[in-house]
């Protein structure tokens, strides 16, 4: 008889925590049957392909009827309950911070007799809801079932909350193959930026370093995303002839390849899935020298900035031709290959339900 294993994220849509463990959940492991719950729903094409992608997987996937996030928070206890009783789960594993919140409140309610294991996916918690955070984090410290996915979310987590060390598993992924870009422009140097539109992607340095270069000849930026910062970034650069913007693109991992450098100006990140998904496709990442970033490349990685240097970036990328941008992107896919495996991933978090890490 297989053990059920319930993961349980915010919703069926693009994020580095949902992509983690769907990871998490692909896993061969017989003896296992993986569920994925999301606490609210939102309608997007992404949506859909997540939850085919699952399926195909022998994942069981489990949808919310609540469209509303908070609401999605607050009743989720009550759809999970059925489910609880129907498989009886041995693990609920949580990813940051809204699950974490609906799983505080079912074993409040219930309390079930799972092991529970949360996955800590940022460096940064609970910006929104404070006090209710440490009180949450209290409760999952009692558990002891934190799990950082590096060493920047670990010693901020330390740090902030005053707790012995945590352990670490990192993040994993897989190489994915590559679909070439259908706008790609020839004999120009394609640069990538996909993420949120947002402070914590750095998205006011990005807005700067496209201020720099639009309308440079030999440059062409493409920037895939959403977000706060939406409207600013097409009003200002639509009509430039080097910067092409678009929204968030299902699996855009299979056309990284395609790209001669990816961009990444985060402020700061949990890991940077990005960067990681780069340089599985052999594409070098300009990046900004923050904690969770930086260890997604080697230590004298040369196309990262300190700080998010303005004056950074203009140096490199002003530079890139004197790149040579084959060997850099070997030397990324192999220390990505060697570090961040998904067997790896799912063979320490199995270690983990079964109480030996």
């Amino acid at each position: 008889m297989r053990n059920n294993i319930f993961h349980v994220i915010s919703k069926f849509d693009i994020g580095g925590a949902e992509k983690i463990a769907l990871n998490i959940c692909k896993s061969r492991n017989k003896n296992i049957q993986y569920h994925l719950f999301e606490v609210f729903r939102t309608n997007s094409l992404y949506r859909e392909m997540f939850i085919k992608e699952a399926i195909r997987y022998g994942i069981m996937v489990h949808q919310s009827p609540f469209k509303n996030r908070k609401l999605g928070i607050i009743l989720f206890p009550f759809v999970l309950i059925f489910y609880y009783l129907k498989f009886k789960p041995t693990v609920i594993h949580t990813h940051t911070e809204v699950p974490d919140m609906a799983i505080f409140l079912f074993c409040k309610l219930f309390n079930p007799k799972s092991i529970n294991v949360r996955t800590i996916h940022s460096t940064k918690l609970w910006n929104d809801w404070n006090r209710l955070g440490n009180r949450i984090e209290t409760f999952y410290q009692n558990k002891n079932c934190n799990i950082a996915i590096s060493e920047s979310v670990r010693d901020s987590y330390v740090k902030k909350y005053g707790v012995s060390l945590i352990p670490i598993i990192y993040n994993g992924i897989d190489e994915v193959k590559q679909i070439p870009y259908t706008e790609i422009k020839s004999n120009k140097i394609n640069i990538l930026f996909a993420g949120r539109f947002s402070y914590e992607k750095g998205i006011d340095t990005l807005i700067s370093v496209l201020d720099l270069f639009k309308n440079k000849e030999n440059l062409y930026f493409h920037i895939i995303g959403s977000g706060d910062k939406e409207k600013e970034i097409y009003e200002r650069f639509h009509e430039c002839n080097n910067v092409c913007i678009k929204d968030k693109i299902y699996n855009l991992s299979s056309y990284i390849g395609s790209f001669d450098y990816v961009l990444v100006p985060s402020l700061f990140e949990g890991l940077g899935l990005i960067s990681l998904e780069a340089s599985l496709s052999k594409v070098p990442v300009i990046i900004n020298n923050c904690a969770g970033l930086n260890e997604t490349i080697p230590d004298d990685w040369p196309l990262k900035v300190d700080n998010n240097s303005i004056n950074g970036y203009k140096t490199i990328i002003s530079s890139l031709t004197k790149y040579d941008k084959v060997y850099l992107g070997n030397i990324a896919y192999n220390y990505v290959k060697t570090n961040f495996s998904v067997s790896n991933m799912q063979e320490k978090y199995e270690k983990r339900y079964n109480g030996l890490l």
